[in-house]
């Protein structure tokens, strides 16, 4: 940018302009107004316009979700025994297994999600249920499992073997991943497989997995 325009930058920033606006004024990227506002402070005349501008941002996005969870909770009030199979075959289809009936994430919540749907709505008894870690190096196996084990209500003695991998990814993946295997869950997989193509089917009837290919 010239230097003009990176002297229009600052001077916006000055007189107190948030990022956004001085993006949409000056018609650039965001990118470039943050590189070129590094160190530049607002009018001291300006500074309690600002903090009551940034004020507003954050109840702007606060009252944004609180918008989107009442929303949520109109639309989704009531999980019936088929919505639950539904929400569980879409989340196999995405983390699941296809040799066997297993799931693996590192979101906890997303994996005691599972847990406790094939619980209710498959029946799936504790004995069946086999969780197990993997870990990377440098990982404190017994608190990772632990914590697991907290989080799926699953007595660590049915826990199986731990996987240790070389490499450093405690920053994005501090409890680990873990991995919980169903016993004997072949005729389970098969379902959750012919649910989904039934999902496939009333949803999406002409889909990729239904189409002839025509030379």
């Amino acid at each position: 940018m010239s230097e003009a325009i990176i002297e229009k930058v600052r001077e916006f920033r000055r007189m107190g302009n948030s990022v956004p606006e001085i993006s949409n004024q000056l018609v650039i990227g965001r990118g470039s107004v943050l590189k070129y506002i590094v160190g530049v402070e607002v009018d001291s005349r300006l500074a309690p316009f600002w903090r009551g501008k940034r004020g507003g941002s954050v109840r702007r996005m606060e009252n944004s979700w609180n918008e989107a969870r009442i929303k949520a909770k109109m639309r989704v009030s009531d999980m019936s025994s088929e919505t639950k199979l539904l929400v569980l075959a879409s989340l196999y289809w995405a983390e699941g297994s296809k040799k066997d009936f297993s799931f693996m994430n590192g979101d906890p919540g997303m994996v005691a999600l599972f847990v406790n749907l094939i619980r209710e709505v498959l029946d799936v008894k504790e004995c069946r249920i086999r969780p197990s870690i993997r870990i990377y190096s440098g990982m404190d196996e017994l608190k990772v499992k632990d914590f697991w084990s907290k989080m799926l209500d699953i007595d660590l003695e049915m826990f199986g073997n731990t996987e240790v991998v070389k490499g450093n990814k405690r920053g994005k993946l501090i409890h680990g991943m873990c991995r919980v295997r169903v016993l004997r869950g072949g005729d389970l997989l098969k379902y959750l497989i012919a649910v989904r193509e039934r999902i496939i089917a009333k949803i999406s009837p002409h889909s990729s997995t239904d189409r002839v290919e025509v030379s």
